[in-house]
């Protein structure tokens, strides 16, 4: 489906910007903003959500996790989630 929807096209490179979750959950706290529909399925789908995304990562050397809490990257492979 990806394929019809882009022409086939992939990118060269592509970035994930990771937070832990409770950091996430600190910094909407923070802002003084309310949970949205996701933020509002509760921490174990965050957390599943956040694993999928350090999984895609993990297997494509294209991806690059950033490191949202202010470290590194890392190319192709996952932090632990």
């Amino acid at each position: 489906m990806d394929g019809f929807a882009t022409g086939s096209l992939e990118p060269d490179l592509y970035l994930v910007l990771d937070v832990s979750v409770e950091e996430g959950m600190a910094r909407q706290e923070r802002a003084g903003k309310v949970a949205d529909r996701f933020e509002g399925e509760g921490r174990a789908f965050l957390d599943r959500v956040r694993a999928g995304y350090l999984a895609l990562v993990a297997a494509d050397s294209r991806g690059l996790l950033v490191n949202g809490s202010g470290g590194g990257c890392q190319r192709g492979t996952a932090a632990d989630p």
